[in-house]
């Protein structure tokens, strides 16, 4: 019975691998690319360590396994936070259809790039950027 639990989570933490490499291929700027990364790659990587706790019956190894996916559950996202940062403040571009940018809102424009337009690509609307709706923001 674990060793078909195992070996399911070892297929979802490997299709989530995939789900993620897919991401960085397919989403339009680095910035979702890292957010796409980092997410699938956490929980593939989770999945993938819990298998092999699992699998081994060993309590000594599944308390080490529970330990690193912690590890990584804490780290990946501070180091994908830093990485999005910095490459923002060294200028790199936003995906054209992007119709906030937060980070220069209240820090102000860190490279001197303007802000995306997404009001004038008439294709932006039809991807789903025209269509957020936060109560918080001024008209």
């Amino acid at each position: 019975m674990l060793d078909i639990l195992s070996a399911i989570l070892m297929l979802s933490g490997a299709f989530v691998m995939f789900l993620a490499g897919l991401g960085i291929l397919r989403m339009p700027d680095l910035f979702i690319r890292i957010s796409a990364s980092t997410k699938g790659a956490t929980l593939g990587a989770a999945l993938l360590l819990l298998a092999v706790g699992i699998r081994f019956h060993s309590l000594d190894l599944l308390v080490k396994v529970i330990a690193i996916i912690l590890f990584i559950a804490a780290t990946s996202p501070i180091s994908a936070h830093m990485i999005g940062r910095i490459a923002f403040i060294i200028g790199a571009p936003l995906w054209r259809c992007s119709i906030i940018d937060e980070f220069q809102e209240h820090h102000g424009p860190a490279s001197g790039r303007a802000a995306p337009r997404a009001e004038l690509y008439p294709d932006c609307a039809t991807a789903g950027a025209g269509k957020r709706r936060d109560s918080n923001r001024k008209p």
